[in-house]
């Protein structure tokens, strides 16, 4: 039977509402040493075909061995980047001044200081479209980022909230597309997925608020999965209802109480992220080439080994200027984003070529 454990660990909040408590897999007393991350089941499950012994420390650290060669894996930190690998890329400010020196494209933003209300209330005018304000430095997984706080409250909240991360935050103009993540492994591209926020279709009678609820009677509880087996997957997570839900409906003619047509499909949330019930899609064989060598480009700039390029684009097939930004870099990139694809035909089987990224010196015959 598959065992239950704990997804990363975050803390969730979306305009003023916690979403939900922090999630560990750390060792907590009472708890077994041996417990399996879902990060690192991935891995687990696909060592044994490469000949790679693999095993659970008791700080919860996966280690990899192989021919006398060992790799440690915590989370979705691994051995192949440093921790002031991790620093940089965490620096959205100075990615963000990076890129725009080598001419490649960023949303367009203004660094300010923590609780600088009028200053983000400026730049919003300035832009006249929707923002996002979110920390500047070494946070992840949507924590401390509000999208498009319609409402000076709203915007006054989101710029503090934003700043119990750090003393500076970033308010950027709302960039429309898909989110993308792009993965890329000693310089090599390996996969591509869609991260697509929470949606409901309505059928013609329910409300929106019936359409969630029905959504979530399949749905897993927020934060709790299981130990990966290709059988038990994907994983979807519930829909919260969230304090900003109200002004995202609105912003489509919607309530909560509102009786969508049949076929119409209403967003119901802005974060893309998988515990705010957003789901996967790979999309590797789609991806334009011109897109593939952008990516290509920053992990060069940065020197990074294994990276996650987050991609802002209105269509993943043809790379249209204006069209597309680089939003962020991950020197610790969430592998799940690619094993919990809705469409399960194309899983691309991405810790098997880190795992041969670990270990260069190995032969690797099996292909399975």
């Amino acid at each position: 039977m598959a065992r239950i454990i704990d997804s990363a660990g975050l803390v969730l909040f979306r305009n003023g509402m916690r979403l939900g408590n922090r999630l560990s897999s750390a060792v907590r007393p009472g708890k077994k040493p041996d417990t399996v991350g879902l990060e690192h089941s991935y891995y687990l499950h696909e060592a044994p075909g490469l000949g790679v012994q693999a095993g659970i420390l008791e700080n919860n650290v996966l280690q990899l061995r192989k021919n006398g060669t060992v790799q440690n894996i915590y989370h979705a930190f691994t051995d192949l980047d440093g921790e002031a690998s991790l620093m940089m890329a965490g620096n959205k400010i100075f990615c963000h001044s990076l890129f725009k020196r080598h001419g490649i494209p960023v949303p367009d933003h203004a660094v300010l200081r923590s609780g600088d209300y009028r200053g983000a209330a400026e730049f919003r005018r300035r832009c006249d479209a929707p923002v996002v304000v979110k920390p500047a430095k070494n946070t992840g997984d949507g924590r401390g980022v509000c999208i498009d706080p319609a409402t000076p409250f709203a915007l006054w909240y989101a710029v503090n909230h934003a700043g119990m991360f750090g003393r500076e935050i970033l308010v950027e103009k709302f960039c429309e597309g898909t989110n993308y993540r792009l993965l890329y492994c000693r310089g090599s591209f390996l996969a591509a997925s869609s991260r697509d926020p929470a949606r409901v279709v309505g059928d013609g009678f329910r409300t929106v608020r019936a359409l969630i609820d029905q959504a979530n009677a399949g749905r897993m509880e927020n934060g709790r999965c299981v130990e990966y087996d290709p059988q038990t997957r994907p994983i979807l997570y519930k829909i919260p209802v969230t304090r900003g839900l109200a002004g995202l409906l609105k912003r489509q003619g919607l309530t909560l109480d509102s009786v969508p047509l049949k076929g119409e499909e209403v967003r119901v949330q802005d974060i893309c992220h998988w515990l705010f019930g957003g789901a996967y899609h790979d999309v590797t064989d789609e991806v334009s080439p011109d897109f593939i060598a952008l990516g290509k480009r920053v992990v060069d700039l940065f020197g990074i080994k294994l990276a996650g390029i987050d991609l802002i684009a209105g269509d993943i097939r043809t790379a249209i200027p204006g069209t597309y930004v680089i939003n962020e870099v991950n020197t610790s990139p969430g592998i799940l984003v690619h094993y919990e694809v809705q469409n399960r035909h194309k899983v691309r089987p991405v810790a098997r070529e880190i795992i041969r990224a670990m270990f260069p010196q190995d032969s690797f015959f099996s292909s399975t």
